[in-house]
């Protein structure tokens, strides 16, 4: 295997990092610190941007197609305008005890994202869709759903129960519903929970370990291809930016860690990239409103 070495890029100490996304037009990442309420930006020329304080629990942002900003947190979907004003896009209907976990968008502008139960102690959790103004569940009953990932020919749908350690394939038919559920990957008490999923250029699968130190890519055949170790335990999410998606930018959380464990990983809460072996995908964005995405309701489910 390759030996990639991670470097921290920014020492932000965050709580809960999650969430990052790469904007090409303005060639920086976005990321939000869930614990703190904060929207973070890193420009790798010029270093750590302005953060934005919006309260809640932020946990995942996108572009929309209209120039705006999509962001999830705690029980709404909401919109971040260019004049820093939020306003609310959708309610999330679900349990008090939850909130909105990871999420992805699909080549037609379609959302995907999760909600958990924030106590971690109860499968309360959902998996949605959302697109033309519509918010469809897809996926019931889990604890921590994560990831998830979208293929680019919208066939093949990847979710993550990180409490069960498991990452799932399903099925995508042309309205968007999941259907032939097949296990992909299976971890072990000593590899840590599977979080955060992305999808690079050749179709392999990035799977950051939460108690489990690392990044790991699997080929589409459930091969591992390439680990790489990060100073601290508990890895989040990771996203690929740069000019040709080439740097992997990879988010970590200090929440959690006792006194003793911050002193041995005091890079706990930074964000790290590394050089890249492939190209990751451009993140699509998201289209809000009624696009006429040619769903089939009765599919819906």
């Amino acid at each position: 295997m390759l030996a990639i070495e991670p470097r921290v890029v920014w020492d932000a100490g965050c709580q809960l990092g999650t969430g990052p996304v790469w904007l090409a037009e303005a060639q920086m990442l976005l990321f939000c610190d869930t614990h703190t309420g904060r929207i973070l930006s890193f420009d790798p020329a010029a270093g750590a941007g302005p953060g934005l304080e919006v309260g809640g629990k932020p946990s995942f942002i996108f572009p929309t197609t209209d120039g705006r900003l999509l962001f999830g947190s705690e029980r709404a979907l909401n919109i971040l305008h260019g004049d820093g004003s939020i306003t609310v896009e959708a309610r999330i209907e679900t349990l008090a005890r939850n909130r909105t976990n990871d999420a992805t968008v699909d080549s037609l502008g379609r959302l995907w994202f999760g909600v958990c139960d924030d106590l971690a102690s109860a499968p309360s959790g959902t998996q949605f869709r959302y697109n033309d103004g519509r918010m469809i569940p897809v996926v019931f009953d889990i604890m921590t759903p994560s990831g998830p990932a979208v293929s680019d020919d919208r066939r093949t749908y990847y979710h993550v129960d990180t409490a069960n350690r498991l990452i799932d394939r399903f099925e995508i038919t042309a309205a968007g519903a999941l259907s032939n559920r097949r296990s992909f990957l299976s971890f072990g008490a000593n590899d840590g929970y599977p979080s955060g999923i992305v999808l690079d250029s050749e179709g392999c699968i990035w799977v950051t370990m939460w108690e489990g130190g690392s990044v790991r890519r699997y080929s589409p055949a459930g091969e591992l291809l390439l680990r790489i170790d990060l100073p601290c335990t508990r890895v989040t999410r990771i996203a690929f930016g740069g000019p040709n998606l080439m740097t992997a930018y990879v988010t970590t959380a200090r929440v959690g860690l006792g006194d003793d464990q911050l002193a041995a990983q005091p890079q706990a809460g930074a964000l790290f990239a590394f050089d890249a072996p492939v190209a990751g995908r451009a993140t699509p964005a998201i289209k809000l409103g009624h696009g006429d995405l040619g769903l089939i309701e009765d599919e819906d489910h």
